[in-house]
Parts: C-alpha cells; sequence; structure tokens
C-alpha cells in the first residue's frame, strides 16, 4: 500500500524520503509484532506525522524511532479506542454517528446543507481513524493533536 508521506518542506530529498519510509516500516512492523489485533491501513500517515514531529529535536534517528514507536503506542492503546483501528472499526463508526447527530442539533442548516449535497460521512470516518494525519496542515493537526493528547478521543469530536 502506497500512502502519501506529509513532509514540512517540499524539497525532500530522495535519500530523505527514502529513510522516512524506511523508518515508517520499521515502526510499523514493530507495532504489528507488538498488536496482531490492529490494522494497519491507517498507520502510515501517523506515523510519519509522529516523525516528522519528532525529528523537530535533536535525538538521533534510533531515540526518535523509538519514541515515536511508544507515542504510537501510547495514542492506540491509551488515548484512543483500540477499535478505531481494528478491522471493525465500531468505535470510530459510534464516534462518526455521533458527530452526525451533534451536527443535526447544534448546525441545522449545514446539517440539512450536506444532506442536500449528499455528504458521506464515511469521510469523517477515515478522517478519525487516521487523526486527521493525512489530510491537515501541520500547524492544524498540531492544534488537533494537542486536543487529542489533552481530552483523550472526545477531543476530536
Amino acid at each position: 500500500m502506497q500512502v502519501p508521506i506529509p513532509v514540512l518542506n517540499a524539497e525532500i530529498t530522495v535519500s530523505a524520503a527514502t529513510s522516512l519510509k524506511t523508518s515508517i516500516l520499521r515502526i510499523c512492523q514493530a507495532y504489528q509484532l507488538r498488536n496482531l489485533q490492529v490494522h494497519p491501513d491507517t498507520w502510515q500517515p501517523i506515523i510519519a506525522r509522529l516523525l516528522q514531529i519528532a525529528s523537530l529535536s535533536d535525538d538521533d534517528d534510533d531515540d526518535v524511532e523509538e519514541s515515536v514507536f511508544w507515542l504510537f503506542t501510547a495514542l492506540t492503546e491509551t488515548l484512543l479506542p483500540l477499535d478505531y483501528f481494528q478491522l471493525q472499526t465500531v468505535g470510530a463508526l459510534i464516534d462518526t454517528k455521533l458527530i452526525q447527530q451533534l451536527l443535526a442539533v447544534r448546525m441545522p442548516d449545514l446539517s440539512r446543507h450536506l444532506g442536500t449535497l449528499k455528504f458521506s460521512f464515511t469521510r469523517v470516518e477515515e478522517w478519525l481513524r487516521s487523526l486527521f494525519a493525512g489530510e491537515a496542515r501541520f500547524d492544524t493537526l498540531c492544534r488537533i493533536w494537542d486536543l487529542l493528547f489533552a481530552r483523550g478521543h472526545v477531543g476530536l469530536i
């Protein structure tokens, strides 16, 4: 599976991109050994963003990968319902329905407008499962993740 990898700088070199992909794969493989219940389809953009944030520090590459592994572990096993990442994503489905209902109650005009556009809330589920990693600009993503770390998965809603 190929996933676009978000980067800070559009001038990324081929060797840097290869190094990033290698790091992502190593972290994914390590996590998959730790937890076989979790489906890896949304991991790569999240891990790429975590690597992006961690690379801002002065640590060496091995320390960065280990830090990202444990941060990803904390995200998937502590802050978020585990079923956000399993094959049957009940947690993400429930949160998507909750967002849909909150939108209908709190912003009925927008809810009706989205209904007339036949907006698919499946997209919202994808955003939740990827923690907006592949969708949001870096600065916006950092704000979203601040809420996530401060309030848990409820901060995403």
